[in-house]
């Protein structure tokens, strides 16, 4: 069993999920685990024949506790390290190597990020986001990340599941708890399949910043609660 494991949380994502199993496993030793948030469609089928673990949640419970039914994979099986990589076409699997390199010396988190590939107004909702919670991360939302198992505990402690997307509330209660975070530019390229589940409707939209906001001024004030809960 290798010491890195691979997730990939999908919803629908038949046009896409055997590729991107395919060349994650191409491109590293990882093992990787596809954790299927109840598809309709051919998912959970494509991802085991292209030689991925596959866990189907009975219902669908939205991306980040599809993350965290990866996590607590690798918890349990006692990676090292962890990768998370859309399952939509957006990542490139060839550059995980690269991530991992990175994740060196004292960085605890690494994220891949390519703020170029995002709208003006969202550069100007990450501008204001990244001063009020004081990260110093350039591209906020990418789901492109490596961890250590260090971080995992906290990924799953009862605060952590407030949260609903692997985003800056992530990040921030990573940093807030002494985790340390780094970034590196890597190519990214446009969803082939799916859509946004944030992104998809202008009441989403404004849904998802008004939490992150008023996450961003409260300072996750949980923080001596999810230490806690996570020891």
């Amino acid at each position: 069993m290798s010491s890195i494991l691979i997730v990939i949380p999908a919803y629908n994502e038949q046009a896409t999920i055997a590729e991107i199993v395919l060349r994650c496993r191409a491109s590293s030793e990882a093992d990787v685990v596809v954790i299927d948030d109840a598809s309709v469609d051919n998912t959970s089928v494509l991802a085991e024949q292209s030689g991925a673990i596959v866990i189907r949640h009975l219902r669908c419970m939205g991306a980040w506790r599809a993350m965290q039914t990866g996590f607590l994979y690798a918890v349990h099986h006692r990676y090292d390290k962890v990768v998370t990589i859309d399952a939509d076409g957006q990542h490139h699997p060839e550059v995980i190597t690269q991530l991992l390199t990175s994740l060196s010396g004292e960085q605890e988190v690494v994220i891949g990020s390519n703020p170029q590939r995002v709208s003006l107004a969202r550069k100007l909702a990450w501008s204001v986001l990244r001063k009020v919670s004081g990260l110093a991360v350039t591209d906020l939302t990418s789901g492109f990340r490596v961890y250590t198992a260090a971080c995992l505990q906290l990924m799953l402690s009862r605060g952590s599941s407030l949260l609903e997307f692997q985003d800056l509330g992530v990040l921030m209660l990573l940093n807030q708890n002494g985790f340390r975070l780094t970034e590196i530019q890597v190519p990214m390229s446009d969803r082939q399949s799916g859509k946004s589940r944030i992104f998809y409707s202008w009441f989403k939209v404004l849904d998802y910043m008004l939490s992150t906001f008023l996450l961003c001024l409260a300072k996750i004030h949980l923080k001596s609660r999810i230490g806690s809960a996570a020891k």
